[in-house]
Parts: C-alpha cells; sequence; structure tokens
C-alpha cells in the first residue's frame, strides 16, 4: 500500500515514542488533566486557519442539512407505509366479500341485478387481498434497505400504493366483466 501523504521532512507523522527515541531523550508523559496550553497566534497562518474553520463549519452545516433531510425522508416514509398498511388492513374485509360489494356498488349505480359468479369473486377478492399484503411487503423492505443506506425512500411506498391500486381495479374489472347480468344490463344501455 502507497501512502499518499507527503514524503515527512521533520517526523511530523512520528509518535511521540518515536520522536523521543530518535532524539535520545526519555518520553515524559503528560497526564491528560492537565489542560493544554493556549496556542500562540500565528500571524502568518491565522488566514489560513480561518479558511480551515470556514471550510470546516460549512460541512458541518452541510452534514447537519444532509441529517435533517434524511430524518424528514425516514419519517415521511414510515408515514406512507404506515397509511399503506392501515389501508390495506381496512379494505380486508370488503375485498373478502367482493360478491356483497359489487352488489352494494351495483345499487348505488342503480343497477337492481345481483352479482353473479360469487366462487370468482371470492377468489378474485383472496388475491387482491394476498398480493396487497406480499406489495406492502416488498415495499416496505424496500423502504427499509434505501433508509439504511442513508437514501431516498418516500417515493417507494407511492410506487408500491400505485402497483397495489392497478392490481386491486385489474382484478375488480375482471370480476364485474364475469358477470353475466351487469354484461346484459351494459349492453341494453348503449342500445
Amino acid at each position: 500500500m502507497t501512502d499518499s501523504r507527503p514524503r515527512p521532512q521533520y517526523g511530523e507523522y512520528a509518535s511521540p515514542e518515536d520522536q523521543a527515541k530518535a532524539i535520545g531523550i526519555p518520553l515524559v508523559h503528560v497526564p491528560k488533566t492537565v489542560p493544554a496550553a493556549a496556542p500562540v497566534a500565528d500571524p502568518v497562518h491565522s488566514v489560513e486557519k480561518g479558511k480551515e474553520k470556514d471550510a470546516h463549519s460549512a460541512v458541518a452545516s452541510n452534514s447537519t442539512a444532509t441529517r435533517a433531510k434524511r430524518s424528514r425522508d425516514t419519517v415521511a416514509t414510515v408515514m406512507l407505509l404506515g397509511l399503506g398498511l392501515a389501508w390495506i388492513l381496512i379494505s380486508i374485509p370488503g375485498t373478502s366479500d367482493l360478491a356483497g360489494t359489487l352488489n352494494r356498488t351495483y345499487a348505488l349505480q342503480g343497477y337492481t341485478g345481483k352479482y353473479g359468479p360469487v366462487a370468482l369473486a371470492s377468489i378474485l377478492g383472496l388475491v387482491i387481498n394476498i398480493s396487497s399484503l406480499v406489495l406492502w411487503g416488498i415495499t416496505c423492505a424496500v423502504s427499509i434497505a434505501l433508509i439504511r443506506r442513508h437514501r431516498r425512500a418516500f417515493y417507494v411506498p407511492l410506487i408500491g400504493g400505485a402497483l397495489s391500486g392497478l392490481v386491486i381495479i385489474a382484478l375488480t374489472i375482471v370480476a364485474m366483466f364475469n358477470d353475466p347480468g351487469l354484461l346484459a344490463h351494459l349492453s341494453t344501455l348503449q342500445g
């Protein structure tokens, strides 16, 4: 391994023990409770030290801002994951009885018929619930992995929610278009 630091000229990289050995004097250990002497102001290097201090404070404030952004992102991500889980848990009873939910929807729209293929609706309701929970689990795992790597993660629950919504809509449409009574009613409306 090569050292990228400049070649030392005056032993500046040597430990205190090595320096004392090179000089030929015994190492005197100073207790750590003794306060260090105040540094003497060096007019030549004071400008450079001021620049270093400004650079250090800029890095520190940038670090604080980054930490604040990360904490806001973490809070937003956790809140979105919580909302998604709450939505899934609230919707499980309705999707478990998808035929009943469709019958109530039909009644609200003025259609007096009943949903026909109840067995298909039960299967599709189960698929909706399982896919929602699986997508939420994947979304949660990816979000946690991104948060641990100090990456933005708030968008992951949004994408997971959108995918879950698309699956729910698609499977509900499949259930509705397999209802012969609804299809007959829709054909009478067009003609």
